[in-house]
């Protein structure tokens, strides 16, 4: 019986290993550099043309933008349309 068990155990664990062949290897430390972005933009926000010129903070551009959000900034990219066009 413990021939048995010894033998399912082993296949099994066979099994595991060739299914999941990576896992050992995850664990290695990767050298690309973390990127991320934030997207969202929630509610829609509508400005004149007037304060989007004027505009100095992102504060300026969305009433709802809390500056504790970010520490600091690379770059800030702003789309607009204009009835209907980019």
């Amino acid at each position: 019986m413990k021939k048995v068990r010894i033998k399912t155990a082993s296949l099994l664990l066979l099994i595991l290993i060739l299914a999941f062949p990576n896992v050992a290897s995850s664990q290695e430390p990767s050298t690309d550099p973390l990127h991320y972005e934030v997207n969202r933009v929630y509610p829609s926000l509508s400005i004149t043309k007037d304060e989007l010129t004027e505009a100095s903070t992102l504060s300026d551009l969305n009433r709802y933008y809390k500056p504790s959000w970010v520490k600091s900034y690379v770059s800030v990219e702003v789309l607009t349309t204009v009835q209907g066009s980019a």
